[in-house]
């Protein structure tokens, strides 16, 4: 020990002395100066690891993920024709309901069903879904027409007269 330091005291490493016995870690990763673990060229120089998804090769000079390039890997979408699809069946069972409401027509009872069928098909089966939305129009048209018809015949009849036919 030195004489300037009181006892007790451990004297400081001297620089030439070497790593003390219980020291840092080693860092982690490869020796410096060698390859990183994955591609060469990819992510920071000698990390060895590609870019995050989204972001560019050389850096990280854009932020957050890059859209616009397609759908990510994994990520389900319907087709065209599906969504469409998908969008008549809506409109239909949509319309149906109102009509029921309205109406309470057996047949638009049925063309609501058949509606709801569709939109649980689309997904699975596209013709089946093609006939069951075909079948709700059909049943929608053909409820309108046949509340136009008996509407006529109503009126035809006399029953919205003054007298009625059933007062005559």
């Amino acid at each position: 020990m030195s004489e300037q330091q009181g006892e007790g005291v451990p004297e400081p490493p001297r620089p030439d002395a070497g790593p003390p016995a219980y020291g840092t870690p080693p860092p982690y990763g490869p020796p410096p100066g060698s390859p990183g673990y994955g591609p060469p060229g990819y992510g920071p120089p000698g990390s060895g690891y590609g870019p995050p998804y989204g972001y560019a090769q050389y850096g990280y000079a854009q932020y957050g993920p890059q859209y616009g390039y397609g759908v990510p890997y994994g990520v389900w979408q319907r087709s065209p024709e599906a969504t469409s699809l998908r969008t008549q069946a809506i409109v239909g069972l949509v319309v149906s309901a109102v009509l029921v409401l309205l109406c309470c027509s057996p047949l638009l009872i049925a063309s609501a069903i058949t509606a709801g069928i569709a939109l649980g098909r689309v997904d699975q089966d596209l013709d089946s879904a093609r006939r069951l939305v075909r079948w709700t129009w059909g049943l929608v048209i053909a409820s309108v027409v046949l509340m136009v018809v008996l509407l006529a015949v109503l009126i035809g009849a006399g029953a919205f007269s003054a007298g009625g036919a059933a007062g005559a």
